[in-house]
């Protein structure tokens, strides 16, 4: 009996850490329950931020929803169904930054996300708080992921090719802002 009610306030706890707001407006949304793609990607992302004392990201739904649209929108322009290009992202006159990967389907978030960090954190350096020449758009990625200010995230696929897949992730509010750092 113990056991169970710990559990269930442990599972409350958890829901209520990953609900989410809409974008900039207050309307509760929940986590990403339906998908376990989505809690992967979250989970991958808030563990990163974690490493560097940075509080965890929630889920939006309207966020993974066009980050979905985005892709799905950018391999219907490519005219080529079996190629998996890379999408225009958002200028910086929008709310929210972005982070993508082309490859295969099946590579789970925690390798794709794993590799933004990876290279990036290999080419940033905090002291200075610059990117090594030439790998700004590696380091900028891995920015992206563990920016203090930003507190939303969605992402989304789109199929390319027999096993390809173009994933998009948005971030609320936008990370990369010239002259801060990140953490």
């Amino acid at each position: 009996m113990a056991l169970l009610l710990l559990l269930t306030i442990i599972n409350g706890a958890v829901n209520y850490a990953h609900s989410s707001t809409s974008s900039p407006s207050s309307s509760r949304l929940p986590a990403p329950a339906n998908s376990t793609t989505d809690y992967e990607f979250l989970k991958v992302h808030n563990v990163t931020r974690a490493a560097v004392q940075v509080g965890p990201l929630r889920w939006n739904r309207k966020l993974a929803s066009r980050a979905r649209r985005l892709a799905t929108e950018t391999q219907h322009r490519s005219g080529d169904p079996a190629s998996c290009e890379f999408s225009d992202l958002p200028s910086t006159s929008l709310p929210y930054g972005a982070n993508q990967a082309v490859g295969n389907f099946l590579v789970k978030p925690t390798a794709m996300v794993g590799s933004w960090v990876e290279e990036g954190r290999r080419h940033y350096n905090y002291f200075h708080n610059s990117c090594d020449d030439g790998h700004e758009s590696e380091c900028e990625a891995y920015t992206q992921v563990v920016w203090r200010k930003t507190k939303e995230i969605g992402c989304g696929r789109a199929n390319c090719g027999k096993d390809g897949a173009l994933t998009i992730c948005l971030y609320y509010p936008r990370g990369n802002i010239p002259g801060q750092r990140p953490y």
